[in-house]
């Protein structure tokens, strides 16, 4: 008997556009046995030739189900149905911790001097500096805001190569060196850190990989004394500020006061846009 054959017939590769997008890919079988041949009935070798027609993603969409209809005489007729999985996104605004050793501002309690009608008195100023002993500056843990999001996006397996990977590890850890983001406007250079992706082949051979970013605003302009303004920090840079004894000549006393800002970068920048294959 003739070795059964599978060809895309002509009315193959309808589509529908929107939200719930997909496309067909109509096949013909002909020559199906119709009883056990070298142990293959009728339903199996047809599967078999579905499963090598039929990739598991095309044009970007994954196969959802595979329906099958005999005709009789070994012919049968079988649609391929394929949708868009859509990208999943999913955000955390919690917060965070961070230590710091210099405040927004403060008001000076102290004993009373004279010449104060309501009592109020001039304790050393240390101009912001946050818990100030003898020999530091031992600031103070405060809460602040904390954005992190993560998108699953579904890749196909020629996406997913030792290159891409690559790539993941690459940029693990890395801070946009270019405008980067999902939203209508993309977060500006400095502002987002790539935390890193996991995923794991699903038996359609799909990837679905799930990118994990985390977000800090860049600023302009921070006031740190009356005498030290930082003009420019992006939001994954480190800020830290150098004291030194200064003499208050109002309250008689030797302090600790900010002397000088720095800010360092502790993060490599990268183009972030390497991750997009999707």
């Amino acid at each position: 008997m003739a070795t059964a054959k599978i060809s895309e017939d002509y009315l193959s590769r309808p589509f529908q556009l929107g939200l719930q997008s997909g496309r067909e890919l109509v096949f013909d079988v002909v020559g199906a046995a119709d009883n056990d041949i070298a142990g293959v009935n009728e339903e199996d070798e047809v599967y078999q030739l579905l499963n090598a027609a039929a990739p598991a993603a095309y044009n970007g969409l994954a196969l959802d189900q595979v329906d099958a209809e005999p005709l009789g005489n070994g012919t049968w007729k079988c649609v391929a149905r394929y949708i868009r999985l859509q990208t999943e996104y999913s955000f955390d605004t919690g917060s965070g911790t961070q230590h710091i050793t210099q405040s927004m501002g403060t008001t000076i309690w102290g004993p009373p001097t004279a010449g104060s009608p309501d009592g109020s008195g001039n304790g050393p100023d240390f101009q912001g500096a946050i818990g100030v002993t003898k020999d530091s500056v031992e600031g103070v843990d405060v809460t602040v805001p904390n954005f992190e999001w993560s998108e699953t996006h579904y890749l196909e397996p020629a996406d997913v190569t030792e290159a891409y990977v690559n790539t993941l590890i690459r940029l693990t850890g890395c801070v946009n060196s270019q405008p980067f983001g999902p939203f209508t406007t993309p977060y500006d250079p400095g502002q987002v850190l790539f935390l890193g992706a996991t995923g794991q082949q699903r038996s359609d051979l799909l990837w679905p990989l799930t990118y994990r970013f985390a977000g800090s605003p860049n600023a302009t302009n921070i006031e740190i004394s009356p005498t030290i303004t930082v003009g420019q920090k992006n939001g994954w840079d480190y800020l830290w500020i150098l004291y030194a004894d200064t003499a208050d000549t109002t309250a008689y006393a030797l302090v600790k006061r900010p002397v000088a800002a720095y800010v360092e970068q502790v993060y490599p920048y990268d183009d972030l846009n390497d991750l997009v294959v999707w």
